[in-house]
């Protein structure tokens, strides 16, 4: 209603009602915000009403709404409304809402201005331009309550686009404002020649006197005054003396700088005089600890003017070298280049640029803005009608190729021709040097956005907008020319950019790309390498985060057989090199050497490749992690192979260093392990692995033999193998004597294992709880009892890797202490559930393949678990591998997939699962095509085949007798006969006691497997995956 009466005929009713709005703020609140918000376009379309008394209640009102806080800034702007009064056709309403404006901005506090002034500044300085001085008045009234709340530096880049007149009254009304208690506002300094500059607030001759106390002498003052040159002259070099007695300059610095640039000032005639004063500020600016920047604003413009000046251009420019060093030469030149830009005396701006040349040879380009300098050399220099400034802007382009390289001429290539050729005449004679230690060094830390310098610090484009929808569709495209045609569009990106791009919104782009290395035209997979190599090029180091992972999918093209297919994959990781470090490529290489889908010319080229850029380093420890896999392609069927992989081996050696060779050594196997001992021990070689007979014939005669380890690394009497030296020579001993002293140790003590207290403690329970903290402590201490130090070191070790290490260590002596690790088998499962219990897939796997071979090991022994063993480990286990039945649905869906790899990956698993479950499996599989049924039931016919083959009985009948057994017996002691298993009296789980103990146990019933009970172990716990008897008997 209120609304309605705003706009009635009647004045008074109007009136009436908008009092009675602002009355509602002022009691509601923020309750009152929505309404606030609903009223606030109407009450501020009545401003345009010329009645005192309507214009007095609608101010009132307005400020009541924001005082009682039913509004905020942030609203005020979302809500469009103050944009649209602004813009109204009635001057008085965009004036009056500027006034209002300005009402709230000195209300708010900081926060809510730093917030929101992004979007009213803007609007304040397109009203600077309006036709009513009273609308003009207005903005100028906000603009100096925004910097008197947060200060000059939301206003900045804004005041840059003022006239000096409209510069100056702004300064003025900030000034008087106090805008100078805000710490950064500014106003207007005058130059020498009358233009003026934004910076640091006025202030006055008497000011400065009142300021300057006893600092100065009055006298000298008074004849810096004088109209007279010599007493001038004389009081600049008293000064001088002054200056240089002080103790405490740092105190002082910005006030004795205020007093130069107002007495003699910077309109100073006499050259004399001048030289003194710039020799003052430049002793001041290098003796000082700091020298703020306002004081470079201060003296700036007056100094680049007398740069221009023959008689005192050396002065000057030193004193332009000494701000560099104070504030850094980023800041310096981003003063200068809109002085130079805009000063009428073209000297100026060629002898500025020849400064330049300097600064940028003194301090390189770590601190500078390399797309302002190239843009003011493109848009500035090279465009004047000057011979001298164009000469000069091609000094300073060939001193920036010297620190950036040849990428500079990316961003030049649309100068003219004769320009073009001065440049490249330029470059010749600045070579580019890399990483160049600058001459020069800043006194205090300067944050720029390019901190990096060298090449990296040359600008970068934002390429996120051109990565369009339709772009990133036609990768998807079932035509192969539009697919190519997005491909051709990347490059045509990377092109507009100067091939220098930022890693920003190119996710998506990375996952087209990645599409078309799968793509089943050859020709577009070869495209799209030299494409990803482009980017990865033009990205620089930021694409080893933004490409998720695409390297490894570049790595698989070396698995071809079309040798131009493998050609343009290393051109791919020449280009990728050239962005990252070679470190961070060598987890993805590592997995690529390993994996076995890529042939034998693969890995041969990409031994060859890794062999050339090992080559050109001369110190590289991280190339000790290919050690491994070179290693084991030492064995490869292929002898070109093997031949790549031990010249791959011998870089490896020479830059990885004798010390971290000595601590991988113990890794390494077979006849890489006899290359190994010769490279680190020369004249030292191991005895011809057994499995190459290609080394047999390569090691000399008449050199003494390493003797030969057993299989899993130690002998049966716990002696290491030991190279002996030749006669006359002198080995170097390659591993400390105190890991000497450990490893001749036995791995496992037993001699106190009390195994059967410890089993003692062990709660029975089918359910799975994870190790609790007091749990997993006296696992621990139980593994510092019973394993030697290095092992259980590496197996309660955080670092994965040394918990790997553990377990080849463990691997290794399986075979040789089956009676020791029996002895501590409680202790190790323990270990082994901890470790299921966690998240990393590396150790989870090496844990999974050692298992089945200590299962193995305790088959041969003819050992069975004892009760607390099968408590501590199967409840775990049956819970871990429970989850499986739950993704069959999903292994299922992949037997639609257009890629045969993945499609019979799939199929070959349902078919593993058809084994054990039987028919039942098809009540996993989920919704599947007719195609995709047939698919799997031609699969399963293969499957029944197979096992009659090999006399495994048919699928699901282990699963069925396990099923029977547990329904008609229970744990009850029963025998029986024909195809269940037969149950006899004794322990379920019976061991030999190693300790020549033999303890009584209460009987329990054992499982004797019969013709179609479990066989073995791994049988066996592919039955116990499906659950408990409790769990098997609900099936």
């Amino acid at each position: 209603m209120c609304r309605t009466l705003i706009t009635d005929v009647n004045l008074a009713v109007a009136v009436e009602a908008i009092q009675a709005i602002g009355n509602l703020a002022r009691g509601l609140r923020t309750h009152f915000s929505a309404s606030s918000r609903f009223m606030l376009p109407v009450l501020l379309e009545k401003l345009k009403e010329k009645k005192p008394t309507v214009a007095e209640a609608l101010t009132q009102t307005l400020q009541a709404m924001y005082k009682a806080g039913c509004l905020n800034l942030v609203d005020i702007i979302e809500g469009k409304n103050v944009k649209t009064a602004v813009k109204n056709k009635v001057p008085l309403v965009r004036s009056l809402t500027l006034n209002w404006l300005t009402f709230c901005l000195e209300t708010s506090n900081k926060a809510l201005i730093l917030k929101a002034h992004k979007e009213y500044v803007p609007l304040c300085m397109e009203c600077l331009n309006d036709g009513t001085p009273d609308v003009r008045d207005a903005a100028f009234s906000a603009l100096a309550a925004i910097a008197k709340s947060v200060g000059m530096r939301p206003l900045e880049k804004s005041l840059e686009k003022l006239d000096d007149v409209r510069r100056k009254k702004l300064s003025e009304m900030i000034a008087s404002s106090g805008g100078e208690l805000a710490g950064t506002s500014s106003v207007t300094v005058q130059s020498s020649v009358g233009s003026t500059t934004t910076g640091p607030a006025e202030m006055g001759l008497e000011e400065i006197e009142n300021r300057l106390g006893s600092l100065v002498k009055p006298e000298t003052i008074s004849q810096l005054k004088s109209t007279v040159w010599k007493e001038r002259l004389e009081a600049t070099l008293s000064l001088k003396e002054e200056i240089a007695g002080l103790q405490e300059l740092d105190k002082s610095v910005e006030i004795l700088v205020r007093l130069l640039c107002a007495v003699p000032g910077w309109n100073e005639k006499n050259v004399q005089v001048q030289q003194q004063v710039i020799e003052i500020i430049t002793y001041i600016s290098s003796t000082a600890a700091k020298f703020p920047k306002k004081c470079v604003v201060l003296c700036i413009t007056g100094t680049s003017e007398r740069v221009a000046d023959i008689k005192t251009r050396a002065s000057a420019m030193k004193c332009l070298t000494a701000f560099c060093e104070a504030v850094g030469p980023g800041f310096v030149f981003e003063r200068l280049y809109k002085i130079m830009k805009e000063h009428k005396n073209p000297k100026v701006l060629s002898e500025g640029l020849l400064w330049m040349v300097s600064a940028v040879d003194d301090f390189g380009v770590s601190l500078l803005k390399l797309k302002d300098v190239i843009d003011f050399c493109k848009d500035v220099g090279l465009q004047s009608s000057a011979a001298a400034t164009r000469n000069a802007t091609i000094k300073l382009l060939g001193v920036l190729h010297k620190f950036v390289g040849p990428d500079i001429k990316g961003f030049l290539n649309d100068v003219k021709p004769a320009l073009l050729s001065a440049l490249d005449t330029e470059y010749e004679k600045n070579p580019f040097e890399g990483t160049v230690a600058p001459k020069r060094v800043v006194k205090t830390s300067v944050s720029t956005s390019n901190s990096a310098g060298g090449l990296d610090s040359l600008p970068r484009e934002d390429i996120s907008s051109k990565i369009t929808p339709n772009l990133l569709k036609g990768f998807e495209s079932p035509d192969w020319k539009m697919r190519l045609e997005s491909i051709e569009a990347v490059n045509k990106i990377l092109e507009e950019a100067n091939k220098r791009i930022q890693p920003t919104g190119t996710g998506e782009l990375f996952g087209g790309l990645r599409g078309r290395l799968l793509d089943s035209n050859k020709n577009l997979v070869m495209q799209t390498l030299t494409t990803i190599g482009g980017v990865a090029s033009a990205m620089g180091p930021t694409v080893e985060k933004a490409s998720k992972g695409i390297l490894s999918d570049v790595l698989k093209c070396l698995g071809d057989n079309k040798k131009h297919m493998r050609e343009c994959t290393l051109a791919a990781l020449d280009m990728w090199l050239g962005a990252v470090h070679l470190d961070k490529m060598i987890p993805y290489i590592i997995i690529a050497l390993t994996d076995g889908k890529m042939g034998a010319e693969g890995r041969k080229d990409l031994f060859d490749w890794l062999t050339k850029q090992l080559a050109g380093l001369s110190d590289f420890v991280d190339a000790i992690h290919l050690l491994k896999p070179a290693s084991t392609a030492m064995t490869d069927k292929s002898a070109d192979v093997r031949k790549a992989a031990e010249g791959c081996i011998s870089e490896i050696l020479r830059v990885s260093g004798q010390e971290t060779i000595e601590k991988n050594i113990k890794d390494i196997q077979g006849p890489a392990l006899a290359l190994v001992l010769e490279k680190v021990r020369p004249g030292y070689v191991q005895e011809p692995f057994e499995s190459s007979k290609a080394m047999a014939g390569s090691l000399s005669k008449g050199v003494s033999k390493v003797s030969k380890s057993t299989s899993n690394g130690i002998s049966k009497q716990g002696n290491r193998s030991r190279a002996l030296p030749t006669k006359g020579s002198r080995p170097d001993q390659i591993t400390s004597a105190h890991d000497i002293a450990i490893q001749s140790q036995s791995l496992l003590n037993t001699k106190d294992s009390n195994k059967d207290d410890r089993e003692r403690l062990v709660v029975r329970r089918i359910k799975f709880e994870e190790l609790r903290a007091e749990q997993i402590q006296d696992l621990e201490n139980d593994m510092m009892k019973f394993f030697r130090e290095d092992l259980q070191k590496r197996l309660l070790s955080p670092d994965f890797k040394k918990q790997v290490d553990g377990l080849d260590i463990l691997q290794k002596a399986l075979p040789s202490l089956s009676k020791e690790i029996i002895e501590v088998l409680d202790i190790l499962l323990r270990w082994f559930v901890l470790q299921l219990c966690k998240s990393n897939t590396t150790c989870l796997l090496k844990v999974l393949e050692v298992l089945p071979e200590l299962f193995n090991t305790l088959k041969d022994e003819e050992y069975c678990l004892t009760e607390a063993e099968a408590a501590i480990f199967l409840p775990c286990l049956a819970e871990k591998i429970n989850g499986l039945l739950k993704h069959l649905n999903m292994v299922a869906s992949l037997t639609a997939e257009r890629d045969g790899e993945l499609r019979k990956a799939a199929l070959n698993t349902m078919a593993t699962g058809y084994k054990i479950l039987g028919d039942d499996i098809w009540r996993y599989v989920g919704k599947l095509t007719d195609a995709q049924k047939s698919m799997l039931d031609d699969r399963f016919k293969w499957k029944i085949k197979e096992m009659e083959k090999r006399r495994e009985g048919r699928p699901g009948d282990a699963r069925a007798a396990l099923r029977r057994s547990v329904r008609e017996n229970g744990s009850e002691v029963a025998e029986q006969s024909g195809d269940l298993p037969q149950m006899v009296p004794g322990p379920l789980f019976p061991r030999q006691n190693y300790s020549e103990q033999v303890l009584e146990r209460n009987p329990v019933p054992q499982t004797i497997a019969g013709v179609n009970g479990p066989t073995d172990w791994n049988e066996a716990l592919d039955i116990i995956m499906f659950g408990s008897p409790e769990q098997v008997s609900d099936l």
